[in-house]
C-alpha cells in the first residue's frame, strides 16, 4: 500500500511540474505552434512516465546509467531542467535507488544555516545547498553537498548563485520530521 502511495505521489508531483509549470516559447503564429508543441511534450512527458514504471509498478530512475563518465551512475547534466527537477524527486521517493551511487548535477549554489521548528539558528555552520530549478523557474529543489575538500572549496571563493557543477556519492537523509527525505551528495568535487 505504501509504495502504491508513493507512485501515485510521485506521479502527481510529476504531472505538476511538466504540465504546470511548463514555459511557452513564442513564435510567429503563436496559436497553432504553442498547440503542436505541448501535444508533442505532453507526449513526450506521458512515454517517459509509463517508461519509469518497473514491472510491479513501482517507479525507478528516469535516466539510465552514465556510460560516458567512469564512476558517475547518474549524470544529471545530460537532462533538461525540467527532468533534473523531477529526476531529484524520484531521488526522494526512491531513496534506495540511489544511495551509494555516484550523481552529477549542475545548479546554482547558495549558502544556509539550520534552523529549528521555532525559526532559531542551530548552529553557525553553513549548509551548502545546490539548488536546481525547472525551466519556468517557478519551482526549485535543493540539493545538499558536503565537499570532498572543504578547505579548497572555501580557497576558490564561490560565490552565492553562482553556477556550479557538483559530483558526490548519493545520500537520502531524513528532515528529521519524518516527512520529507533530503538529498545529500557526500564526498562532493565541486566546479565553476
Amino acid at each position: 500500500m505504501k509504495k502504491i502511495y508513493r507512485g501515485i505521489l510521485f506521479s502527481v508531483l510529476l504531472s505538476l511540474l511538466l504540465w504546470g509549470c511548463s514555459s511557452v516559447k513564442e513564435e510567429p503564429d503563436p496559436k497553432e505552434s504553442t498547440f503542436k508543441e505541448a501535444e508533442q511534450n505532453k507526449k513526450e512527458s506521458q512515454a517517459a512516465l509509463l517508461s519509469s514504471l518497473n514491472q510491479e509498478g513501482e517507479f525507478r530512475a528516469l535516466i539510465p546509467r552514465s556510460k560516458g563518465q567512469e564512476g558517475i551512475d547518474f549524470d544529471l547534466t545530460m537532462l533538461n531542467q525540467n527532468m533534473v527537477f523531477a529526476q531529484i524527486y524520484s531521488m526522494i521517493m526512491s531513496p534506495e535507488e540511489y544511495t551509494g551511487k555516484t550523481v552529477k548535477l549542475k545548479g546554482s549554489l547558495i549558502y544556509a544555516k539550520e534552523f529549528d521548528e521555532n525559526g532559531n539558528i542551530i548552529s553557525d555552520k553553513e549548509v551548502l545547498i545546490c539548488v536546481v530549478s525547472d525551466e519556468a523557474a517557478c519551482c526549485a529543489v535543493g540539493v545538499e553537498f558536503i565537499p570532498k575538500d572543504e578547505e579548497a572549496f572555501r580557497e576558490a571563493s564561490f560565490e552565492e548563485w553562482e553556477e556550479i557543477t557538483i559530483t558526490g556519492v548519493c545520500d537520502i537523509v531524513s528532515d528529521g520530521t519524518g516527512f520529507l527525505n533530503v538529498v545529500r551528495l557526500n564526498e562532493a568535487q565541486v566546479e565553476k
